[in-house]
């Protein structure tokens, strides 16, 4: 700095960024997910797009003694989980398009999105909000949280969800959760290499 005959140049650059690209993803989010797990007692998702399709990547089970426990469950339709509902609002145009080309609509399993235009205006949502909520009314069923998760460059990459019993599923605890899923995605998106501009 002294005498500004050298500085750091493009190619640290392009070296920081095959250092992130090398970090695998579920390793380096599961160390968060535990924490947010211990710290909620809700069970955490990790959700990853696997070609035309949404897939859970890891999960770690709450520590309540009701809590969601997915381990041996198939993932639900993608539209009607918070994590596939992230993936979606954040995926770029022409993988939204391939996405909905391979799981058409009028083939949905899912309670609330049923049509182009419901689907349109929940991602919306979801963009401007920066997260995903479902909230299902019933005592028996699981309501969830999601948030995304960015790369070095700014993608998204995966998306984070707390799932949990829906008679929880209400204030102070919702604040909590919510602000505790973004924390988490963001920390896991930083030591991806992500920087917020």
């Amino acid at each position: 700095e002294a005498t500004g005959k050298y500085g750091l140049g493009h190619k640290c650059f392009l070296l920081a960024g095959v250092c992130a690209r090398g970090r695998v993803l579920p390793g380096v989010a599961v160390p968060h997910m535990e924490t947010l797990a211990s710290d909620t007692g809700e069970t955490v998702l990790l959700a990853m797009m696997r070609g035309r399709d949404i897939a859970w990547a890891a999960h770690t089970l709450g520590t309540r003694r009701l809590v969601a426990n997915l381990e041996d469950y198939p993932p639900p339709d993608s539209y009607e989980t918070v994590t596939g509902r992230v993936l979606l609002a954040f995926a770029p145009p022409e993988h939204l398009a391939e996405f909905l080309r391979a799981h058409p609509l009028s083939k949905s399993t899912g309670e609330h999105i049923r049509t182009r235009a419901e689907l349109d205006e929940e991602l919306e949502a979801i963009r401007k909000r920066g997260y995903a909520v479902i909230r299902r009314r019933r005592a028996d069923s699981l309501s969830a949280v999601g948030a995304p998760i960015r790369n070095h460059a700014g993608s998204v990459v995966a998306a984070v969800g707390i799932s949990m019993p829906s008679t929880r599923f209400r204030n102070p605890h919702l604040t909590t959760i919510v602000q505790s899923v973004r924390r988490a995605a963001d920390r896991i998106s930083t030591e991806l290499g992500w920087h917020q501009p």
